[in-house]
């Protein structure tokens, strides 16, 4: 299994590694070289709090200039050890070898690499083996209570929290892995599982509780609350999070009515579909497994009704499905049948996983041959007009790919061109919104007309067909439709 893990990481890794930073790889790496003492990781000011976000990032700015392919190393080992810890896991909670073997290779096929090449996520990977280690130690404590695996615990909720706010999920799964190991079912409440009075769940779930407190009153209002048709489409996004985006793009997009009809029918129908089969596998399910399933239920839904929702996300939901279908392999040991079907569906599953394994890797070189081509353009007109002269860049692409959540230019374009070399004054507009927050200033086509009648500097529109910069004189209509 470490050999099988290791393999498909170093693979994932050799298609990524030759790619430039993106994004917040840039702002990040700018906002932590402004620190005055290291302490300021901990500052409660800065939103969102991930002090082992920040570390990562103090450490990277103080070893100086770090290559993109070096800086991606700790991303990819945490995914490694997150694949072994889901093997782990899914021995832990009584899975037979071939069940564990399900499971990892589950685990292995979905697709992670949005995740791991965009550094500044290493929030993700980060919380994802934090909350995998603790439930491993959780499940040998309900074996075994003893102090060394409740402080295990406990230190492993707080690396999470470290890493991510969503790393609370760690504590209520906790709790509802002690409820299902005490055998309670649900409509006899929460009082036959007498787990939940021991110690170190106590404290898990009390420093969870001081750790929400302190969210909700230090940094919660300073979150964008999304509009209520943004919200709706995250939750959609959420629910189809585990099919294969082939699928899930076209439900989302029908949703969208892109395809008329038809497309909201087929959107329509998985989207139900999906919530039914929830719905049953969570009232069929033994109580283990539908502890599983509702950890999988809050994980998803969590940044769905918060900060938006897109599928790196859904790393630790993958984790535990993957152990759910390991579960259910061996359930259906006795019915030889039974289990031929499920093989046959999981083989489908994995297959349209590890297309979107590939699809997403070549989406991502896509987007880096894009960047450098709006670098290269921006470096031939400054080149031209020389560093003191502002120069505007305009509807330069926030994100990229199909399910646009490969982020781009939405942030740290100025540093991006600082270290390509390209020094000088530059504005960045925008004429229409995104999809998430940028540094690029919203302004109307009228108020670019006027700018590009002006020539007072040069202004650059980027055009997709050609993925380069256009220099606007003036004459160039600017309607929607030409655009």
């Amino acid at each position: 299994m470490l050999a099988l893990s290791a393999v498909v990481t170093l693979a994932l890794y050799a298609g990524a590694a030759s790619l430039p930073f993106f994004s917040e790889d840039f702002s990040h790496q700018g906002h932590v070289a402004a620190y005055s003492s290291w302490w300021q990781i901990l500052d409660p000011q800065q939103v969102p709090f991930r002090p082992l976000q920040y570390a990562f990032f103090s450490v990277m700015v103080a070893l100086g200039p770090i290559e993109p392919w070096l800086a991606r190393v700790p991303g990819f080992a945490l995914y490694l050890v997150s694949a072994l810890l889901v093997a782990d896991l899914a021995r832990g909670l009584g899975c037979s070898r071939a069940g564990t073997w399900l499971t990892l290779l589950a685990y292995l096929c979905f697709p992670s690499v949005k995740a791991l090449i965009w550094v500044a996520a290493i929030s993700n990977p980060g919380r994802v083996a934090c909350i995998l280690a603790g439930l491993c130690l959780f499940a040998r404590h309900l074996e075994r209570p003893r102090a060394l695996t409740g402080i295990g615990v406990l230190v492993a909720q707080t690396l999470a929290l470290g890493f991510h706010q969503s790393g609370i999920v760690l504590a209520l799964a906790c709790a509802l892995l002690a409820w299902a190991s005490a055998g309670a079912p649900v409509r006899r409440g929460w009082r036959e599982a007498r787990q939940l009075r021991e110690t170190w769940l106590l404290a898990l779930l009390a420093l969870v509780g001081a750790y929400s407190l302190a969210m909700s009153a230090l940094w919660s209002q300073r979150y964008p609350h999304g509009e209520p048709a943004a919200v709706v489409a995250n939750v959609a996004r959420a629910i189809l999070a585990l099919v294969p985006e082939t699928l899930r793009y076209a439900a989302i997009e029908g949703l969208r009515d892109k395809w008329g009809a038809a497309g909201l029918a087929f959107g329509a129908t998985a989207l139900l579909g999906a919530l039914l089969a929830y719905a049953a596998a969570l009232r069929a399910a033994p109580a283990r497994e539908r502890a599983l399933l509702a950890v999988i239920g809050l994980d998803l839904l969590l940044p769905a009704l918060t900060v938006g929702f897109v599928v790196r996300y859904a790393q630790l939901a993958a984790a535990l499905g993957a152990c759910l279908l390991g579960l259910g392999h061996d359930a259906l040991a006795a019915r030889p049948r039974a289990r031929r079907v499920l093989r046959g569906a999981v083989a489908l599953l994995l297959a349209g996983w590890g297309l979107d394994t590939v699809y997403d890797e070549i989406e991502y070189r896509r987007a880096g041959a894009v960047q450098q081509s709006v670098i290269a353009s921006a470096s031939a007109v400054r080149a031209r007009v020389g560093p003191q002269t502002t120069v505007a860049l305009v509807d330069l692409p926030d994100t990229w790919g199909r399910e646009r959540d490969i982020p781009l230019f939405n942030w740290g374009l100025r540093l991006a061109l600082a270290n390509a070399g390209v020094r000088g004054s530059w504005r960045l507009l925008r004429t229409r919104r995104g999809i998430g927050s940028s540094d690029a200033d919203l302004i109307s086509l009228q108020e670019l007309a006027e700018l590009a009648a002006q020539r007072s500097y040069p202004i650059l529109l980027f055009d997709r067909a050609s993925t380069g910069l256009v220099e606007l004189d003036g004459s160039v209509p600017l309607d929607a439709g030409a655009r």
